[in-house]
C-alpha cells in the first residue's frame, strides 16, 4: 500500500508532498543531522511515486537547505558542518575517468551496454591517429549512482591493443568479474602512463540522452580521452558523458595540499 503520507487527491504537487513528509521527519528528530535519508529508489516504493518526482522531492530539500547530496553516497540531512568537497576526485592525470565510479563502490551499478568488435568512430580515429574505418575493440558502459545514471562511457581500442583487452575482458567476465578496463589494459602490457582530455558542457541528444536520463536543462558534461603508454603508443580514447547534477567532479592539480 502506498504511504499515507501522500494524499493522491491534494492539489498539492506530489514531489512538494514528499518534501514536507522527509522534512517532518527531520523536525521530528526521526532522522537527525549526518543521517543518510532512503535512496530514491526506496522512497519511490514506499511512497509508489516516480523516479523523476522523488528527485524533484530531494532538490527541493536540497534547495530549502534541509538537506544535502554527496557524490557517490547519497542524500544526507544537513548538519552545522562546514561544507566539504562533494565531487569525485580525479587527481591521476593517467586513471581512467569511470574508475571513480567502479563496482568496488557500495552504490555503484554497472551496465555493459556494448563489448566486442566496432568500426571506430571519426572522433576515435583523429585521437588515435589511425586512418578511418579502422576496426577496434569497443567497450560501453553505464554506471548508476544509487540507481540514478550518473556517467555513460565508450572506450575504443585500437589494433593491436584491442586483441588483448578484448581476451582480457572476456577472461574476467568468463571468471564471473567486470573488471575495470586498466586492469585489462595493463594485462596486456598496455597500461596508459598519460591522458589528455577535452571537456565540453553539452546538451546530450538521442541514446545518450535516453540513457541519462537527461532533459534539456540536465547539466552534461562530454568528455573525450586519449590514453598512451610507456612508450607513447596511443592504446585508447574515450567518450564520457557525465551528468554533473549527480556526480559531480573535483579536479585536483599537482601534489595535494597538507
Amino acid at each position: 500500500m502506498p504511504d499515507p503520507s501522500i494524499d493522491r487527491s491534494s492539489p498539492v504537487p506530489y514531489y512538494r508532498q514528499l518534501a514536507e513528509a522527509l522534512a517532518a521527519q527531520v523536525a521530528a528528530g526521526d532522522l537527525g543531522p549526518g543521517d543518510r535519508l532512503p535512496s530514491e529508489s526506496d522512497l519511490g516504493g514506499r511512497y509508489s511515486l516516480s523516479r523523476a518526482t522523488v528527485r524533484q522531492a530531494l532538490a527541493h530539500l536540497e534547495e530549502q537547505g534541509v538537506a544535502r547530496r554527496v557524490a557517490g553516497r547519497g542524500v544526507f540531512v544537513r548538519g552545522d558542518e562546514p561544507d566539504a568537497p562533494t565531487g569525485w576526485p580525479v587527481t591521476d592525470p593517467a586513471a581512467v575517468l569511470e574508475a571513480a565510479y567502479g563496482p568496488e563502490h557500495p552504490l555503484v551499478e554497472l551496465e555493459v551496454r556494448t563489448r566486442g568488435e566496432a568500426v571506430l568512430p571519426p572522433w576515435a580515429t583523429r585521437l588515435l591517429e589511425v586512418p578511418d574505418g579502422t576496426r577496434g575493440h569497443e567497450l560501453g558502459r553505464l554506471h548508476l549512482l544509487d540507481g540514478t545514471p550518473a556517467l555513460l562511457s565508450t572506450h575504443l581500442q585500437p589494433p593491436p591493443v584491442d586483441a588483448v583487452v578484448a581476451v582480457a575482458l572476456d577472461a574476467g567476465a568468463a571468471a564471473g568479474r567486470d573488471d575495470p578496463l586498466a586492469v585489462a589494459l595493463a594485462a596486456g602490457g598496455h597500461a596508459p602512463v598519460g591522458t589528455r582530455r577535452s571537456l565540453h558542457a553539452m546538451s546530450p541528444r538521442g541514446a545518450v540522452a535516453e540513457a541519462l536520463e537527461a532533459g534539456p536543462a540536465t547539466p552534461v558534461l562530454r568528455i573525450r580521452a586519449v590514453s598512451w603508454s610507456r612508450t607513447g603508443a596511443l592504446v585508447d580514447a574515450a567518450e564520457s558523458w557525465v551528468r554533473t547534477d549527480v556526480a559531480p567532479l573535483d579536479l585536483e592539480v599537482g601534489s595535494p595540499r597538507g
